[in-house]
């Protein structure tokens, strides 16, 4: 059952989110939307049948009052936005009251500014991070629980699955068909990797970045990443050193929801903050150029200040 074929009969308001929330492609996005608009009918006590105007700015601040974290409220607009593109595609001329999804809130100071992409870090909590790694090597003579995976990918920006499948280069093996590999030269490390959607890419690393990584001593055809026993490092165990890592060494900072894609985040913010060109980021994290614009840029360019022919 659709709303096309319920034009004539009687149809609850549960009924009606029902069938939105199955036209959703995705089981997760199906599960987290039904609780985001759950949430927001049972904080705002708004009816999102009966809106005719929405101020999204007053409700903002309430729930703020109330306790709920920026990245909820935003996840909550996001699914309200959903809801009323698909009652304005099955039913047309049916209002959509909510305008903004990215809200500065008045009356309050700039971090609670909703923005996307809040689990990156900024460059204060980095250098917090590598202070407490060198003090520990200096204390214990090797590198602390996840510190060579949070430096790794905060410096390559890779998704944590492609950072896993990642060996060192072996010249034995026949390079036309050699993908996920990093590998040496003039100084450089080089990285080809197979990405999402099977889509190859390679891009270099800093010369800093590149010494550090041959202090370790990789062995060709080995895995980038390893564990204490010097097997490839599982997903899991991934997930669980970044766990150690917020624990010991961003315990107090003001970090929303920390995993290895935070750093992924944090490469495309910085590099952002760093003027470079949105298409560079692109070729090298896997995305496309609208899509870092998209989720990184906060402004418009101003493109046309100094172009002028008259």
């Amino acid at each position: 059952m659709d709303l096309e074929t319920t034009e004539n009969r009687t149809v609850s308001k549960n009924q009606i989110l029902s069938i939105w929330i199955r036209s959703l492609p995705a089981p997760g996005t199906r599960r987290n939307y039904s609780c985001y608009m759950k949430r927001f009918i049972s904080q705002s006590g708004l009816d999102p049948f009966t809106l005719n105007s929405f101020e999204l700015d007053e409700y903002l601040i309430q729930a703020m009052g109330k306790g709920i974290r920026n990245g909820s409220l935003r996840l909550q607009v996001i699914a309200l936005n959903s809801f009323y593109r698909y009652m304005g595609v099955k039913k047309p001329g049916y209002p959509n009251p909510v305008r903004k999804k990215t809200v500065v809130v008045p009356y309050c100071v700039e971090s609670t500014i909703i923005k996307i992409r809040k689990r990156a870090l900024t460059p204060e909590q980095i250098y917090r991070v590598l202070n407490q790694f060198h003090d520990q090597e200096i204390k214990t003579g090797r590198e602390p629980t996840g510190a060579f995976l949070f430096r790794f990918l905060i410096n390559t920006g890779m998704r944590i699955k492609e950072a896993l499948s990642l060996e060192f280069f072996d010249p034995g093996k026949d390079r036309d068909e050699y993908t996920n590999y990093l590998r040496i030269e003039n100084g450089r490390g080089y990285i080809l990797v197979m990405g999402k959607g099977n889509r190859p890419r390679e891009f270099y690393l800093n010369r800093e970045f590149t010494k550090y990584l041959t202090s370790r001593k990789l062995v060709a055809g080995e895995r980038i990443l390893q564990n204490r026993t010097g097997r490839p490092l599982a997903y899991s165990s991934a997930f669980q050193q970044m766990k150690v890592v917020a624990k010991r060494y961003l315990k107090g900072a003001d970090v929303y929801k920390f995993s290895p894609h935070s750093l992924r985040h944090t490469y495309c913010t910085l590099q952002v903050k760093n003027d470079e060109n949105p298409i560079n980021i692109a070729k090298v994290v896997g995305n496309s150029a609208a899509m870092i614009e998209k989720t990184y840029l906060s402004e418009p360019k101003d493109i046309n200040a100094n172009y002028c022919f008259l």
